[in-house]
């Protein structure tokens, strides 16, 4: 049951992704494009020190507004689960913010962290049914290049997480369509 004053601001992707898995390191990170595109990855940072899921965004062009955020399903089994986003910028130097021990580097950009980690903002995907915690989140302009994205969970007690990418939905698809009920299927049977 929602709080007083509680606002769920409801979310729908153009597309659900999946972790591919292995992933871990950066020379693996897991390609993903198009940001100007709304999309879901769904997946699953595992428990032990110093794991960190890699994600390299490719941008091929100047996309205005693109927002990153990371998300945590209210129904995860662990109250106190709450990952760093850690978003890497070409056009940066420096790392604002300390990243772990197996992080690159010589990548720059910023550690994002949970603003109010006890009392995080609610969201929802009314097409998938879920609502999530809302963390760590950034709104950019990308310009063309490689961007990394990482998760990693200081506390390294592993769980469940959502990455939403993008900023406009595009025009749907019958393509579209079938691959959203694989993926709600795979969501509701947390099959990620």
């Amino acid at each position: 049951m929602l709080g007083v004053g509680t606002h769920v601001e409801p979310v729908f992707a153009q597309q659900y992704i999946f972790e591919e898995g292995g992933n871990n390191s950066y020379s693996k990170s897991q390609a993903l494009s198009d940001p100007q595109n709304l999309k879901y990855i769904y997946a699953v940072v595992t428990s032990g020190g110093d794991v960190i899921d890699f994600y390299s965004l490719k941008v091929t062009r100047f996309t205005p507004h693109v927002t990153i955020e990371l998300l945590i399903p209210k129904k995860d089994t662990h109250a106190s689960f709450r990952p760093q986003l850690i978003f890497g910028d070409p056009n940066m130097s420096n790392m604002i913010g300390v990243t772990p021990f197996n992080f690159p580097p010589n990548i720059g950009g910023r550690v994002l962290t949970w603003a109010n980690p006890k009392n995080p903002k609610i969201s929802s995907d009314e097409r998938v049914f879920e609502s999530f915690w809302v963390g760590p989140s950034i709104t950019k302009d990308l310009v063309e290049g490689t961007y990394v994205l990482a998760v990693y969970d200081p506390l390294a007690q592993g769980g469940r997480y959502i990455l939403r990418i993008g900023g406009d939905k595009a025009r749907e698809t019958w393509k579209d369509f079938f691959n959203f009920i694989f993926a709600f299927l795979r969501i509701k049977f947390l099959l990620y």
